[in-house]
């Protein structure tokens, strides 16, 4: 095993005391003299020739003063053996390992969600990560879920934050009880889904997903992760999470019908078992995906009636989303995608999301 410099010990410690005696020596002095020298009691001498007193400011002053050197010559000589003396402590390495968690992970927010305890940061994390030690969490390393992403995206994309919130996911996914998944009740659920816009039925749809042997639940992004969503397998069944980044009622149903894309195309599998959905994300998966929801949501029909007409007023576009069985927000949605202009009008028939979704999706409420 190598050895690094930086750990070595110094074999000797030399302390000032033994500086002081050979002054003592070369000068034929005692104990006492020198505290007559100084001026102090012959306890106090003693204390410092023994090492049981750090060497203060004034008694560098009066060593300087009765053996012709600098106060300063004295206290280097006293911090330095100090130092060395001084063993490395338990504390001093936690100071070390949270030091590598506040670098590593994004403990401020993860806190403020109660996803950990600051108050206990190093369990917390040991916890979180599932791992037997905190040496086997900083070792196997956080970041190492692969993220495909853009290079423009890259220096704000915090890989290292969406590793702890997929994490995060995983053991709440493991709390959820659903049936036994069936693909049939999923690819049924997904030809319907248009309807439970138009009714704006959130609860009942997630009622029905839940049937299908899909767990859903909602979990807050974190900062720099621009996570919109996330597909995976947790203990062989299918979960899907909201993030609510965008909390508009438009924004969850595409996501949804996304995730169930990727599970209706077959995406997940012993290779691939998660897919996390983030800002400026693109592949082959990706667009897949996408194809699904525009199908499920009745995209291609939206345009197709909508498309070219230059400018739609509040009512055509409720009574096309009538006509069409879907939620006027879908409408706008859709030709949003295709017409910068319908930006700014996704709020016009949208609701806050996280009122529609019933609370025991809240999973974070309970923590």
């Amino acid at each position: 095993m190598v050895t690094k410099v930086e750990n070595l010990k110094p074999f000797f410690n030399p302390t000032p005391a033994d500086f002081i005696q050979e002054q003592l020596d070369a000068r034929g002095w005692t104990q006492e003299d020198l505290a007559d020298v100084l001026g102090y009691s012959i306890q106090t001498v003693n204390k410092i020739l023994k090492n049981k007193t750090s060497i203060t400011t004034d008694v560098a002053i009066a060593l300087g003063k009765a053996f012709n050197q600098t106060p300063q010559y004295w206290l280097n000589l006293d911090s330095i053996y100090r130092l060395n003396l001084r063993n490395e402590t338990q504390e001093d390495e936690a100071v070390v390992i949270r030091s590598k968690i506040y670098q590593t992970m994004p403990v401020n927010e993860m806190a403020k969600r109660k996803w950990i305890n600051k108050q206990d940061l190093i369990n917390s994390i040991i916890r979180l990560f599932r791992c037997r030690s905190i040496n086997e969490v900083l070792e196997k390393g956080i970041g190492e879920l692969v993220f495909k992403k853009s290079e423009a995206f890259e220096e704000r994309f915090d890989q290292n934050a969406a590793s702890c919130w997929f994490q995060m996911a995983k053991n709440i996914s493991e709390t959820i009880d659903v049936p036994r998944f069936d693909m049939n009740k999923l690819n049924a659920l997904a030809n319907k889904l248009h309807n439970y816009t138009a009714n704006n039925d959130i609860k009942q749809f997630l009622a029905d997903l839940n049937d299908c042997g899909v767990r859903f639940f909602v979990l807050s992004h974190l900062p720099k992760t621009y996570v919109d969503g996330a597909a995976f397998y947790g203990s062989s069944i299918p979960t899907i999470v909201y993030t609510a980044r965008f909390k508009r009622l438009d924004n969850f149903w595409f996501v949804v019908a996304h995730e169930i894309g990727h599970l209706l195309r077959g995406h997940l599998n012993e290779k691939m078992w998660f897919i996390i959905e983030y800002e400026a994300q693109s592949n082959q998966m990706e667009h897949e995906a996408n194809q699904e929801a525009a199908r499920i949501l009745k995209h291609k029909e939206i345009l197709a009636n909508l498309g070219r007409i230059e400018y739609l007023t509040s009512p055509q576009i409720i009574e096309a989303a009538k006509q069409l069985e879907v939620h006027p927000c879908i409408v706008v949605g859709a030709l949003s995608r295709v017409k910068d202009t319908y930006y700014k009008r996704l709020q016009e028939f949208n609701e806050d999301i996280m009122e529609l979704i019933p609370d025991i999706y809240h999973v974070e409420r309970r923590l």
